[in-house]
């Protein structure tokens, strides 16, 4: 029997990791495999792009021995804190994993001094996101199209119609497992969370489509539901949290922003422009109370 010992894993899995449960195999990748109950998915692998809110992570030695023996639709079973395979071949074990944090936080100030340092570094990134264009530099949004820009003025609006319209805009947009459109929801709902700056409205309604249609795939629906529950990479985490160092901390912005824009083929900088977007939101509400 092959027995893997993965090194962490969220501990947001504690909300939906129950036990006896069966697991299918139901996406394989270079860097991991997705098991999904029917209801929740779950990704183990490497931290390659930053420790996941719904991930067990496990070393690049452990994946390229534990892949091969994988197929899609396989069933596992989790109980007494590991899956195991029908046949009994494989055991993968959570009994010396270690928690690690993926909840976001209501950061304590906004620091216009680091989000001007943000915007240098962001701008030095020349790769186009899946709206084919580069990470936006004003609030204007310019080389944006009028639609897109559009269904953003309609997420910060306080009006039903006019927020579903806007994220309807935005799920599922573009191509992927995880499709441009949600990335950036999930960049700006991360910044809701570290600065409350949409109307709670928006949290209700993109719960009631991503529960009651079907929008986008799999992947992009279980990122998105994590997301309302306040759950990033600590990628994204950390990314924030350097919002609000004063001048003379040591900044590691430059790490986080490299590490989230090359997460995908263009899924990093889509959640950054989610990010971005969501900080000038935050800075313009800055402004107006300073006046």
């Amino acid at each position: 029997m092959n027995v893997v010992y993965p090194q962490k894993k969220s501990s947001y899995l504690g909300t939906f990791l129950h036990e006896p449960s069966v697991w299918y195999v139901h996406s394989l990748f270079k860097n991991g495999v997705n098991l999904s109950n029917g209801t929740d998915l779950l990704f183990i692998g490497t931290d390659k792009n930053g420790e996941l809110p719904f991930a067990v992570h496990l070393s690049q030695f452990q994946l390229q021995n534990l892949i091969p023996k994988l197929r899609l639709n396989q069933a596992f079973t989790f109980q007494q804190n590991e899956w195991f395979s029908e046949d009994q071949t494989i055991r993968i074990s959570l009994d010396f994993a270690i928690d690690f944090c993926s909840t976001g936080t209501v950061q304590p100030f906004f620091s216009s001094k680091r989000f001007t340092e943000l915007m240098g570094k962001a701008t030095l990134l020349t790769a186009f996101n899946g709206f084919e264009c580069p990470l936006p530099d004003t609030k204007e949004l310019t080389g944006y199209n009028q639609t897109f820009i559009h269904a953003f003025k309609q997420l910060q609006t306080n009006e039903e119609k006019e927020i579903e319209s806007g994220l309807r805009y935005f799920i599922g947009r573009g191509k992927g497992e995880t499709p441009s459109g949600d990335d950036l929801l999930v960049g700006l709902l991360s910044v809701d969370t570290a600065y409350p700056i949409l109307s709670t409205k928006v949290r209700r309604m993109l719960m009631k489509l991503i529960m009651n249609e079907n929008l986008t795939t799999d992947i992009s629906n279980a990122y998105l539901k994590v997301a309302l529950s306040h759950q990033f990479s600590t990628s994204i985490n950390g990314l924030l949290k350097e919002l609000t160092k004063n001048k003379t901390t040591t900044s590691e912005m430059g790490h986080f922003l490299t590490a989230l824009s090359k997460t995908g083929h263009t899924s990093g900088l889509d959640t950054l422009t989610g990010m971005i977007l969501g900080l000038f939101i935050k800075e313009k509400q800055v402004s107006e109370e300073e006046k």
